[in-house]
């Protein structure tokens, strides 16, 4: 009894310990590239003066979108005075959820504006911060994603399902009006959530087994045979068993052995005589025959004894001669 009361208190520890298991958390992933890129920077040029200084309210490893002429929505987006790129690696469990981008403190953002993921042609590309457009990745926008800032103003959060490839999410943040300007954070470790599938709890991370359940009809209980009107013998009451009904025999027995007789399959049911098989006997000469077989068995009766009572005188008779008690006669 101990060791059935350790074992059962082990499995429970273990269904437990499956339903801990089972249930796997959504985590979230950190950038693994990132970068901005400005039409105000012309690259290094030999004769020509450096590049302008990035904007005082870009944050260090921060991002800036802002809008050009050709800023819009879907495929024909281009022009951005600005625009940044974010490329993440997926694990093998997990898919891309929601993108969350925050918002700069203090930074001169437009807050009506709404920007557009657009897919990175090459998912690799050279990190900088405030590099000249003529470096920047080159993006396609036939598949986009759009959002605008949350109520507060302080985030923008994409729904990135639809543009992950290979793997990974690699995506250019794109203005899509020349008035947009939108300055965010460095993106960290919480930016991107990880959509994990769903797992039965209670089951050690297994998938349930599939079950086919096959439906089993039992025969009926009792047999139909066909409708045969049956009579019987003087003394008998005639029956008959309806079609499609089942059988039973009468509860009296019949008087005299009967002889069942077969019905042809595929005929028609008919009038059969119970006991056709089996002559009858007239009821009077079965009384003689019994008076016959009475008067037989009386005579040999009578016999015997008539016998049996000769055998003994004629046995006394002659046991007289011998010894002389009897005299014989003349």
């Amino acid at each position: 009894m101990k060791r059935l009361m350790t074992l059962v208190a082990g499995g429970g520890l273990a269904a437990l310990l499956g339903i801990g298991l089972g249930a796997t958390p959504a985590h979230a992933e950190a950038p693994s590239q990132q970068g901005w890129w400005s039409s105000a920077n012309q690259g290094s040029v030999e004769g020509l003066p450096t590049a302008a200084p990035a904007p005082p309210d870009v944050p260090a490893k921060g991002l800036l979108i802002q809008g050009g002429s050709g800023s819009t929505s879907g495929a024909s987006d281009s022009g951005a005075l600005a625009y940044a790129a974010l490329s993440y690696v997926l694990p093998s469990t997990g898919t891309a959820g929601t993108l969350t981008l925050m918002v700069a403190p203090n930074s001169a953002t437009t807050p009506i504006s709404t920007l557009e993921l657009c897919p990175l042609v090459n998912p690799y590309f050279l990190a900088q911060q405030d590099g000249p457009t003529t470096s920047a990745p080159a993006y396609a926008c036939k598949n986009n994603v759009t959002a605008k800032a949350s109520s507060n103003g302080t985030s923008y959060q994409f729904k990135v399902a639809s543009l992950v490839e290979g793997g990974g999410l690699a995506v250019a943040i794109l203005p899509t009006s020349p008035s947009d300007r939108v300055v965010f954070s460095q993106p960290d470790a919480n930016s991107l959530s990880i959509d994990q599938p769903s797992v039965p709890t209670g089951n050690s991370g297994a998938a349930p087994p599939s079950t086919t359940t096959t439906s089993v009809t039992l025969p009926p209980t009792t047999t139909s045979l066909p409708a045969v009107p049956i009579t019987g013998n003087t003394g008998n009451t005639g029956f008959t068993v309806p079609a499609g009904s089942s059988f039973s025999p009468p509860t009296a027995a019949p008087a005299s052995p009967q002889t069942p007789v077969p019905q042809a399959s595929g005929t028609a049911a008919a009038s059969v005589p119970f006991n056709s098989s089996v002559p009858t006997v007239p009821a009077a000469n079965a009384l003689t025959v019994a008076l016959i077989l009475t008067g037989l068995i009386l005579g040999g009766i009578v016999w015997m004894a008539v016998g049996r009572a000769a055998v003994r005188a004629a046995t006394k008779d002659g046991i007289g001669l011998a010894t002389g008690e009897l005299a014989p006669g003349p």
